[in-house]
């Protein structure tokens, strides 16, 4: 997964509501992702092909045709190339003392006969 993915999915998964003010929709968005695999969340939980975005927040979700009403000269367009865009939450900690202890067991450094 390369950055622009990741920036992608972090700004889908933010999102708290997907209704655009009256601003939102007269004006264009200022990143769409097209070609994916949109899962919605909705009550009969469809599939959707692309999904625009306007200072943050989630403004249209709908098909490859639809979006280009969305684009403008400044809006950033990612091709997703198929692949799935879905819903969801960040754990945001960590456990260090676990992770550490994983980094460590790893590294070629380490016998693989001593942690057996």
């Amino acid at each position: 997964m390369n950055i622009q993915q990741v920036i992608v999915i972090t700004v889908i998964l933010s999102i708290i509501s997907v209704k655009p003010t009256l601003s939102q929709t007269k004006s264009k968005a200022d990143l769409v992702v097209k070609n994916a695999n949109v899962y919605t969340m909705d009550a009969v939980r469809s599939w959707k092909q692309a999904l625009a975005v306007k200072d943050g927040r989630l403004v249209f979700i709908g098909n490859n045709t639809n979006i280009k009403t969305w684009i403008g000269q400044k809006t950033k367009i990612v091709d997703a190339g198929g692949q799935q865009i879905l819903p969801g939450f960040h754990d945001t900690h960590v456990h260090q003392s676990l992770n550490g202890f994983q980094v460590f067991r790893n590294r070629s450094i380490c016998s693989s006969s001593f942690w057996r």
